[in-house]
């Protein structure tokens, strides 16, 4: 923002490329503004409601023994609680879509009782998928790489 000799205010905008598209919203109640805008653009959509709730992730989390404890805790402290998250620990040698059979026994059960606790539970998955092979599940690097090549 820049002000002219008059004093009034200016707005400058500078684009390598493409169309910029600009809307005024012109003076108004900022209940109507908000109106016209999601009228051009949409309303927002709202998460689940759990999801505002409270949440509890760790990066300390290498066993269901580990995940157990922290839920059974929090249960016996009083302190309110919606989801559990686990971080990466679980995926056998970090690789996603796979569970380590070894540290996380039993997960498949720890994940119904925490659902049944009306309590929800969220892994955490990498957005890379590795080139190492499971000891446990697919390898999806080749399989995306055979996706490619038909």
């Amino acid at each position: 923002i820049r002000y002219s000799s008059s004093g009034n205010s200016l707005i400058t905008y500078s684009t390598v490329g493409g169309i910029l598209d600009v809307y005024y919203f012109m003076p108004d109640t900022a209940d109507n503004i908000i109106r016209k805008y999601n009228k051009l653009v949409g309303v927002p959509s709202l998460p689940p409601f759990w999801a505002l709730g409270f949440h509890q992730c760790s990066w300390q989390y290498n066993t269901t023994v580990d995940l157990q404890e922290v839920v059974e805790n929090y249960r016996d402290n009083g302190y309110m609680f919606d989801t559990i998250w686990t971080d990466i620990m679980y995926m056998d040698r970090y690789i996603d879509f796979t569970v380590d059979q070894q540290n996380f026994i039993g997960v498949k059960d720890f994940v119904t009782s925490v659902h049944n606790s009306h309590l929800h539970f969220v892994p955490i998955v990498d957005a890379g998928i590795s080139l190492l092979d499971s000891n446990v599940g697919e390898n999806w690097y080749d399989i995306g790489k055979g996706m490619e090549q038909d």
